[in-house]
This record gives structure tokens, sequence and C-alpha cells, in this order.
């Protein structure tokens, strides 16, 4: 449910309410409800949205209550659990000349479960100079653990791997820095360079405390999966993306990225960090007659060796892709694709390994029946 109340064209108020409920339960074939693997979870949302308009500038104050329920069979003896999230916030947009805008936020949450409160805040500031936008945030983060990580006790499929809850767990705190550059620009020489170009350069530095993941456990025995929290995490990185579109009907665009991490580098069971990421997209598109036309696209990736040295997982690797789609009469469009054109095989898959076992092929038909008739 939604209402919304308009005073005037500069003040709004919107109010809702919503409710979601999530149930399985298991049968036998006679129709008997066993009740060793029932699962319900119930939740109640209410949010306000307030936003006052002061000519270019704009005042946000919301707030949000979730009173959250959850029983499982992942939980010991079926047993239930819920908490209460409650949150209140209030950001300004303040639009100070045509070139410099400043935006601030605050916000403060409390979970009942951990009985964790946090305040975090934001503030992001732009300025347009003539020949570039330079953009800098600063963000503080916060997350309080889930009630399926503070209890969880289940064992993964009967498979004899144990994933643990921690009732113990912190919440998660982060403090997050990024600056970038960008440009935008028409190129008109009467060249075959004429197109419009972009430039992004931004670099960051995350600086986690208490992130929750999970480390390697023994429980009866059995290896598992612990929540736990680490400290020490700490990510900075650099990204730079370059585009080109040409007039003449061809797509150039190249991101790289560089990352460092500290922290949960070479225990981690499902991610490993990467120092060096490039992707790219080389596209063409072209109307030959009234019949026919083509849209190509070669794309790539390419990923570094992993950070931690491991050699039990997918080291560095490239993977190609090339896709074609033909418009051979109106509405009608042959797709065509090779996926890993190289036919890349990893020498170990691993949950941070690509997905495929070689070069893949596939072709479709699409009809745009509004076109035809």
């Amino acid at each position: 449910m939604k209402g919304k109340y308009e005073w005037d064209y500069f003040r709004h108020l919107e109010l809702s309410y919503a409710f979601d409920q999530y149930d399985k339960a298991n049968f036998m074939p006679d129709g008997t409800r066993t009740h060793d693997h029932d699962y319900s979870n119930r939740q109640h949302v209410v949010h306000a949205l307030y936003s006052h308009s002061f000519g270019k500038n704009g005042l946000i104050l919301g707030a949000d209550f979730m009173h959250d329920y959850l029983t499982t069979y992942q939980f010991i003896d079926n047993s239930s659990h819920s908490q209460n999230n409650i949150d209140a916030f209030a950001q300004f947009d303040w639009n100070i000349t045509p070139q410099l805008n400043i935006v601030g936020s605050a916000r403060y949450d409390y979970f009942s479960a951990s009985a964790k409160k946090a305040l975090t805040a934001r503030l992001a500031v732009v300025y347009k100079f003539p020949w570039m936008t330079f953009r800098a945030n600063y963000a503080s983060g916060f997350r309080a653990p889930t009630l399926k990580e503070m209890y969880m006790h289940f064992d993964m499929g009967n498979m004899g791997y144990m994933i643990i809850g921690n009732p113990d767990l912190e919440p998660e705190k982060s403090h997050n820095f990024n600056i970038a550059i960008e440009r935008q620009n028409r190129i008109r020489n009467g060249s075959v360079l004429d197109g419009v170009y972009n430039f992004t350069l931004m670099g960051y530095c995350n600086i986690f405390d208490k992130r929750i993941t999970t480390i390697d456990h023994t429980y009866e025995d059995m290896q598992s999966a612990l929540y736990w929290n680490e400290d020490g995490v700490n990510v900075w990185g650099v990204d730079v993306s370059i585009g080109h579109f040409f007039d003449c009907g061809m797509t150039i665009k190249v991101n790289y990225s560089w990352m460092h991490e500290t922290g949960n580098v070479l225990f981690s069971q499902f991610s490993q960090p990467r120092s060096h990421s490039l992707t790219w997209r080389l596209g063409y598109g072209h109307r030959f007659s009234r019949h026919y036309a083509l849209d190509a696209a070669l794309s790539g990736r390419s990923q570094g060796k992993p950070q931690s040295g491991r050699k039990d997982v997918d080291q560095g690797y490239t993977i190609w892709k090339l896709m074609l789609q033909h418009h051979v009469w109106r509405g009608v469009n042959i797709n065509t694709a090779i996926d890993n054109l190289f036919n890349y095989k990893p020498k170990s898959y691993y949950y941070c390994s690509p997905l495929t076992k070689g070069t893949s092929f596939s072709i479709g038909l699409s009809v745009d029946l509004d076109k035809i008739f």
C-alpha cells in the first residue's frame, strides 16, 4: 500500500506499507506434512519519505521500520528468530552554482537482534570545469549481521559440509573514498576520427572494519564454514575507461582496473582478488542495402593472476567473444555468437573460475512483428 500527499509543487510526503511472506513445507506422497523442513519468512515494512525543494536545491527526510521473522530448518531444532530494523536519514542537495554541486547526507540504523546501532554519513562534491568534470566522494558504511549469518546451522545438501552462524558477530563498518575526473567531447575535423569520445579516471580506497565473511572450521569432524568478522581489510584501486563512438559506425571501449586488497586474500574460499583486469569491446554497424544491415561486436576480458599466489585456483586468463547480428529483412534478425573464441579451458575449476569448458557456438532468430506488419 502506498499513499502520497502533495502540499504544492515543492513539498511531497510519501507513506507506504509492505507485507511479504514466503513459506516452504515438505509433504510425503500420501499428503502427510513432515514438519522436518518447514521454512517461513515474514516481513512487515513501513516507509516514510518527505521531500522539499528550495529552488534548485532539495531536502529529503526519510525513515523505515522492518520487522523480520524467520523460522527455518537451517536453524537448530527448526527454531525461530526475529528482529526489528529501524533507520532514519536526511539528505540535502545543494546546487551552489551551475558548476558546483554538493550533496550531504546522514543516516541512523538500529538492529534489535544484535542490539547494534550506527550513524553513517556521505559527502559528495562535483565541479564542472570547461574541459572536464571533477568528482570527490566520501561515504561511511554499516551492515548488521543477518539472522542467517548469526543463527544458521545447516548441512549443505546433507553432503557433510556445515554452514554455521555466529551470534557474536559484530556489524560491518567501512569508510569509502573515491576521486574521479571525466571528460566527454566531440571531434569535428572532417576526418575518420570524427565522433564522440569519453574518458574517466577514478581512484578509490575502501577501509573495512569487522567485515563479515566465512572461515574454514571443523564441526564434529565435518568440514564447515563459520561466519566470522575479519579485521584489516583495505582495498585500493584505480579504474580507467576510454571510449570512442565514431560517426562512421565504429565503436571502441576499453576498461582497465588495478586493485590491491589486504586481508582476506589467501584464505577466501569464494573469491581471489586479482591486481589487473582488462575488458574491451570493438563494434561496427552498417546498413549495406535496404534489406541487409550488420551489427558486429568483438569483446573480451583479461584477468591477472590471483594476489594470493594460490596454484589450486584459476590463474590469469583471456577470453574473447564475437557476436554478429544480421538484419536480413524488416523485423527479421539472425543472431550468431562465438563465445570463448580461442578455446580457453581452465586448468583447475574453482569458485572463481570462468564458467566455460571451451568454445561454444550459438545461432538464433528474432522477429519484430510490429516491423513486419
